[in-house]
C-alpha cells in the first residue's frame, strides 16, 4: 500500500496552501523575452521562481527544501532524509545553468544532465539514494510509479518524489519552433499551450494511515508513432489502471489531462477519455 502523508509545492500561483487557495482566481501568466533565428519574441509563461534562470546550487536547494517541507508534514526527522529514496523527474534538468555558463571558453558535455542535479543534492545535502528520470512529460509520473513498485514490493518503506521545471531558453525556443505556444490556453483546444515552472515533493509511506493512497500507475509506450498518440492506447492504459485499482470510470471526481495543445494529440486524448 502506497500512502501520502506529507507534501511541499511552489508554483506561479505559490506556495503549499496558499497556492491552493488561489487556483480559484488563477493569475495570469507572466511574459518572458526570448530571440529566435534573429528575432525577438515574447511568451507568456507562468514563473515560480524569483530569479528567470537558477545555476545548479540555487536548484539543488530550491529542491532540498520542498523534500524537508514534505517530510516535516509526514513527521519524519530531518536526520533520516539521507536514507530516504528520493525519485526524481524533470524535462528541463539543468539546461539553465547550462546556459548561464553558455559564455564560458568550454562547457563539458555532460552540462544540463539531471544527474548533476542529483549529484549536487548528494553532495551538498547528504542524500544517498537518489533516483533521477528523465522521460520528457512523463518523467515525474515516472518517478512516482517507480516509488509505488519499491514500496509495494517492501523494497523501501518510505519514498520522497520530486517533480522539477525550471526555466530556460532552449525548451521555450523548442516549442516555439513547433508552433506550439499560446497566450490563451483552451482544454482540448489544440491551440498550443503556456509552458511554466515549479517544483513539488510528495512524501510516500507504505507503512502509515493517510487520507490519501496511491491505488495503481500504469505506463505503457504507444508504438503507432514517436510523436503521436492514439484514441487506443490512452483508453487501454487508462482501463488498465482502472482495473489495477479496482475503480470504475464512474467513481473518478478528477482528470489531470495532458492536454499539450496540439490537435491531433488533444482529439486523441479526448476520445480515449468519452471512451
Amino acid at each position: 500500500m502506497t500512502v501520502l502523508v506529507g507534501s511541499s509545492f511552489v508554483c506561479a500561483q505559490g506556495e503549499n496552501a496558499a497556492a491552493c487557495a488561489q487556483l480559484r482566481h488563477p493569475l495570469p501568466p507572466a511574459r518572458v523575452d526570448f530571440h529566435f533565428l534573429g528575432q525577438a519574441l515574447q511568451a507568456a509563461y507562468f514563473r515560480s521562481h524569483n530569479v528567470l534562470r537558477l545555476e545548479l546550487q540555487a536548484l539543488a536547494a530550491l529542491v532540498h527544501h520542498h523534500i524537508c517541507q514534505a517530510a516535516a508534514a509526514a513527521g519524519w526527522p530531518a536526520a533520516d532524509l539521507a536514507d530516504v529514496a528520493v525519485l526524481m523527474g524533470s524535462s528541463s534538468y539543468t539546461m539553465a545553468d547550462t546556459e548561464l555558463r553558455q559564455d564560458a571558453a568550454a562547457v563539458a558535455v555532460e552540462r544540463g544532465n539531471l544527474q548533476l542535479l542529483a549529484e549536487a543534492l548528494r553532495t551538498a545535502y547528504g542524500y544517498r539514494q537518489i533516483h533521477a528520470f528523465a522521460t520528457a512529460c512523463t518523467s515525474s509520473a515516472h518517478a512516482l510509479l517507480q516509488a509505488q513498485r519499491l514500496l509495494d514490493a517492501g523494497v523501501v518503506t518510505r519514498a520522497l518524489v520530486v517533480g522539477v521545471e525550471s526555466f530556460n531558453l532552449l525548451s521555450l525556443a523548442h516549442f516555439h519552433s513547433l508552433g506550439l505556444l499560446t497566450d490563451e490556453y483552451r482544454v482540448f483546444g489544440g491551440n498550443g499551450f503556456v509552458l511554466g515552472e515549479g517544483v513539488a515533493c510528495l512524501a510516500l509511506s507504505a507503512k502509515a494511515d493517510g487520507a490519501f493512497r496511491l491505488l495503481s500507475a500504469v505506463a505503457r509506450t504507444d508504438a503507432a508513432g514517436l510523436t503521436e498518440v492514439t484514441a487506443d492506447s490512452l483508453t487501454a492504459v487508462m482501463q488498465a489502471a482502472l482495473l489495477r485499482a479496482g475503480v470504475g470510470a464512474a467513481d473518478v471526481a478528477l482528470i489531470k489531462a495532458h492536454a499539450v495543445g496540439s490537435a491531433g494529440s488533444d482529439t486523441a486524448e479526448a476520445a480515449a477519455l468519452q471512451q
